[in-house]
């Protein structure tokens, strides 16, 4: 009785917790904007990132696929959740981003950027994703979906990591950005999956699997982050390098500890032993996903805008928390839902 009613305590605590720092981000304006941003695009990233795992367990054999059913079916269910905290965002941009303020350079540029337009496509990125999430349930045969959708979703991905993340930078672009983007997604998803998975226990050879799988994930994730800075090094044009340079100093720091936090645990994977014990492969997947935290937040704080200080990337640390504990509760709740006879 106590386990059926933390689920609803934890939804309803967590979305009171993040309604009131809403309105704190609200009074404080400026950069305090961007900390909700961060926190609402980094919960976004949960769903995206199961709904291609679910699509990639459609198509690829193995014993991974039978244990991480479970929490990627469950996990889509937080795409209410986050596209309502995406909501501020898609309606009133110019709080959050500053091209809406600045003149377009090119006629294609003013009709892409347009708020009515960027609103849009987020709009029709939270429905696709919905429609590829109800196709993808349990029992159903969604090969075909599958094959199809893992296309479409790239391609997809990519136009909406360029709305709601390289648009902070009006003048930066890269075509490796979403690719990069996708894999942090990818990886946080797998890592509250597997954490899932082993607090319940590991069945035979299953934590050999899922470990195996998530270095793999991470292993990817290093090669693209590190693509990404090699090409802007090589090209050495100023806005790709304005880029980084606004992301260094202090605010590298989150950058280092990111790289730090997902990188250490996740090399102790090669060890077969930490990936067959339950304890230990958890504490692997939550400092992997604690790290695409501060990842996200390294990636948003220090845009163009108001500066962000300390007490920003405070708020986005407690607003990230709520929101969590938010989609936990409602993950909990759908789990016993599921359980129940």
């Amino acid at each position: 009785m106590a386990g059926e009613r933390a689920g609803p305590r934890l939804a309803i605590g967590g979305g009171l917790a993040a309604l009131a720092l809403f309105g704190l981000v609200v009074l404080a304006g400026g950069a305090a904007w961007r900390a909700w941003l961060a926190a609402a695009i980094l919960l976004a990233g949960v769903p995206t990132g199961a709904v291609a795992l679910s699509m990639m367990c459609r198509l690829i054999p193995g014993s991974w696929r039978e244990s991480l059913a479970e929490p990627l079916a469950i996990a889509p269910g937080l795409l209410p959740l986050a596209a309502l905290a995406m909501t501020p965002a898609l309606l009133a941009p110019g709080l959050f981003y500053v091209w809406p303020s600045e003149p377009a350079e090119t006629a294609f540029r003013a009709a892409y950027l347009s708020p009515a337009f960027f609103a849009l496509r987020g709009a029709a990125w939270f429905a696709g994703l919905a429609w590829l999430a109800l196709r993808l349930r349990p029992g159903r045969e969604a090969t075909a979906v599958s094959a199809v959708g893992l296309v479409l979703l790239v391609p997809a991905s990519l136009l909406i990591t360029t709305d709601w993340l390289m648009s902070l930078d009006p003048h930066y672009a890269s075509s490796g950005f979403g690719l990069y983007v996708l894999s942090i997604e990818i990886g946080l998803a797998l890592a509250l999956a597997v954490a899932a998975v082993a607090a319940t226990g590991l069945p035979e050879r299953a934590g050999d699997v899922l470990g195996g799988v998530l270095l793999c994930v991470v292993a990817l994730w290093a090669y693209l982050g590190f693509m990404q800075y090699f090409i802007v090094w090589s090209d050495d044009l100023p806005p790709s390098v304005s880029w980084y340079l606004r992301r260094g100093g202090a605010w590298g720091t989150l950058a280092w500890a990111a790289m730090a936090l997902k990188g250490g645990p996740a090399s102790l994977l090669v060890a077969g032993r930490m990936r067959r014990n339950p304890a230990s492969l958890r504490a692997i997947a939550l400092a992997i996903a604690g790290a695409s935290v501060l990842e996200v937040g390294w990636l948003v704080l220090p845009a163009p805008g108001p500066p962000a200080g300390d007490l920003d990337a405070l708020l986005f640390l407690a607003i990230a928390a709520a929101l969590g504990a938010a989609g936990l509760g409602l993950a909990v709740v759908a789990r016993n839902r599921r359980a129940a006879p």
